[in-house]
């Protein structure tokens, strides 16, 4: 229910922070793969997770199976944001 709209806020603030931080969108390839895989995540909610839990919902086809490698491919894209948040690939040793 709130997914999308706290992936946007997510996404706004996260392209805030990386246009006027130190870091630059385009400067460190870890910030931009973390806005590549927001996106990715907001993408696969809206197209692919949600058609699905509607047709289901309605009583037609059986998506679990879809259902489920969409709730993984979430998962795991955010485990891997959160990540790259935490260790920085390329950061000096004893710099912020």
């Amino acid at each position: 229910m709130f997914g999308i709209p706290l992936s946007v806020v997510a996404l706004a603030t996260g392209l805030a922070m990386a246009i006027g931080g130190p870091w630059s969108v385009l400067r460190t390839p870890w910030v931009t793969l973390k806005l590549v895989l927001l996106a990715t995540v907001m993408l696969n909610g809206a197209l692919i997770l949600s058609p699905a839990l509607d047709t289901m919902r309605d009583g037609g086809a059986d998506l679990a199976g879809r259902i489920v490698a969409s709730t993984a491919w979430g998962v795991l894209a955010l485990t891997t944001a959160t990540a790259l948040s935490v260790y920085r690939p390329g950061r000096a040793r004893g710099r912020t």
